[in-house]
């Protein structure tokens, strides 16, 4: 048999074609998926998506804006906001097969050529029938009349907080598969630009667009796999996935979140979802019924019952931590101490790192706090540094709350306490710190992010168990700790609770007030800290009030917000307040 030579020219020149057209296949998908279309229609809806957010930060600028002019500016612009989404909502709700090409009742048709190619005048044809068209326009301005009386019943100014969530859901709903990778990926940088701020602090400004594109492509992620298909009952259970899906523990994108400063229940979302559901599928009547059920008929105003001082400082943070400012720091937070002695409060909240440094290794400071605590009960932030040799003096039970009138009879401060002008060697002043602690904060040695309670000459612990991603813990730091590598602060063990004139109150430090944790500890009233000049200027400080007004609604509880660049706040369980 006579054997046949093959070219080896031949065979690379093949494979040579074949890549090359892979590579074509690869930038012809590229092309097809990245269309400016496509990517003007997902910013769009992206922007839609986040329009009751965008409420509640209109409604917060007006009333915390000093100038009249710029609440009124603000409220004209949140109510005609309203009114141009009201209209897009409906278009949604009319044609949600074709979410992507919004298209009005009547199709209007601008010099229209006829056969001879002379342009005829303006053409307005009717796309559905007259019959059609009024029930759509009934039930839409049914249920936005619903929206306007239940807003006046609660008295609710945040109206575009209202109409957009439901607007939110169902793009979420209805919005085309097709879209879903840059949908999610505008969500997450529209809603979320903010975290890479801190790096400014760190000298990583240039790192900052980078992160904010890194942000876009994992909520880009997240979201071609949850509006996968366009089927409503996947998207209904990929919807309730929210409340998991929590990327490095971040936990801020939820649809029910939206509902925080709404007309609606706080636990509106399924309800609504089938009530849009059931619209679509012109199941008028009982699409109506749930979104009766999904509002909020609880009109009852609860007040607050705690005597507390809430402390705002406004210490940036490039300022904040330097030694320079450290004294600036602690003569602020002693004067606003003894203000609200002299004004009668029973308690003062200071913000989260109130004093910047490792408190419990400040014997001067320490010992201050603990004689004022004589007059009021004091709680503030502060690093704690645990280690190895200094155990805690304590015999309190982590799961019961700490009854602080029962220290008024104890024998608090010994009378061999140095004074603290000559208490110039502090390790030995450690044991006045340590006698003063009751309770038992985590023993593993390191740095812990914590919040103090100091009461009648006592002082109770509570290290913060959810540690802010990248920012105070690496993910899975527990790996690298293996490695030898040891960043951040470790991380608390329990939710520090305590009873004080009847009232039951429990610690949140900052990211733990944006989760369910502190708020399933049985206490009425949530005492949160929070540094939040990190980020500013940006949007988070009302995102994080967003997400703690939907927790105080949902656990009936009032929420003490001390803060440092950000307005302070007492959340209360009531609709729609600040």
């Amino acid at each position: 048999m006579k054997k046949t030579k093959i070219d080896s020219n031949i065979i690379d020149s093949t494979q040579t074609n074949i890549e090359s057209n892979k590579i074509k296949k690869i930038l012809l998908f590229i092309k097809r998926a990245f269309t400016p279309k496509k990517i003007l229609i997902s910013a769009f809806f992206a922007l839609l998506f986040w329009l009751s957010f965008f409420g509640v930060v209109l409604q917060n600028l007006a009333l915390e804006s000093s100038d009249t002019t710029n609440t009124i500016f603000y409220n004209f612009l949140q109510y005609f906001l309203s009114i141009i989404i009201i209209l897009f909502g409906f278009f949604i709700l009319k044609d949600s097969n074709n979410i992507e090409s919004i298209k009005p009742f009547f199709t209007m048709q601008i010099f229209k050529k006829d056969s001879k190619g002379e342009k005829s005048s303006v053409i307005i044809t009717a796309q559905d029938s007259i019959k059609d068209c009024k029930k759509y326009i009934f039930y839409f301005l049914l249920v936005i009349l619903f929206i306007i009386i239940f807003s006046f019943l609660h008295k609710n100014h945040y109206f575009l907080s209202s109409v957009g969530y439901v607007i939110s859901i169902a793009i979420f709903l209805f919005l085309k598969r097709k879209f879903r990778f840059l949908f999610g990926f505008f969500v997450g940088v529209f809603g979320f630009f903010w975290i890479p701020l801190s790096f400014r602090f760190d000298d990583l400004s240039a790192f900052i667009p980078l992160a904010i594109i890194g942000i876009g492509l994992i909520y880009g992620i997240i979201f071609y796999f949850l509006m996968y298909f366009n089927n409503l009952f996947f998207r209904f259970l990929s919807c309730l996935c929210l409340f998991f899906i929590a990327p490095f523990s971040f936990n801020w994108l939820n649809l029910a979140y939206f509902s925080a400063y709404s007309i609606f229940s706080v636990g509106s979302l399924a309800l609504l979802m089938i009530f849009l559901i059931f619209l679509k599928k012109r199941y008028y009547f009982l699409s109506f019924i749930f979104f009766l059920v999904s509002l909020d008929y609880n009109f009852g105003v609860q007040d607050s019952k705690l005597n507390a001082y809430v402390l705002q400082t406004n210490f940036s943070q490039d300022k904040k931590w330097s030694l320079e400012n450290k004294q600036a720091s602690i003569n602020e937070n002693f004067k606003a101490i003894e203000s609200a002695i002299e004004q009668g409060f029973d308690m003062i909240l200071l913000p989260e790192s109130a004093f910047p440094f490792t408190l419990n290794r400040n014997a001067e400071v320490y010992e201050k706090l603990l004689n004022l605590s004589q007059k009021i009960v004091i709680v503030t932030g502060g690093m704690r540094l645990q280690s190895d040799f200094r155990d805690i003096n304590t015999q309190i039970d982590s799961n019961t709350f700490i009854k602080l009138d029962n220290l008024k009879n104890n024998e608090v401060i010994e009378s061999s306490i140095l004074d603290s002008k000559s208490s110039k060697n502090i390790e030995s002043n450690f044991d006045i710190i340590d006698k003063s602690i009751i309770n038992l904060p985590s023993k593993v040695s390191g740095y812990y992010n914590s919040m103090y309670v100091f009461a009648f000459g006592k002082s109770i612990i509570a290290d913060k168990i959810e540690l802010v991603p990248f920012g105070e813990r690496l993910p899975f730091d527990s790996i690298f700790r293996y490695f030898g590598v040891d960043f951040g602060f470790r991380a608390g063990d329990s939710v520090v609770k305590f009873e004080f004139k009847g009232l039951k109150l429990a610690i949140a430090n900052c990211f733990e007030g944006t989760m369910s944790l502190p708020y399933k500890s049985g206490a009425k009233y949530i005492l949160m800290g929070s540094n939040n000049a990190w980020f500013a200027p940006s949007t988070q400080a009302i995102m994080q009030k967003m997400i703690i007004k939907y927790y105080a609604r949902a656990y009936n509880t009032f929420v003490y917000h001390a803060t440092n660049f950000s307005p302070k706040a007492i959340i209360s369980p009531n609709n729609a307040d600040l």
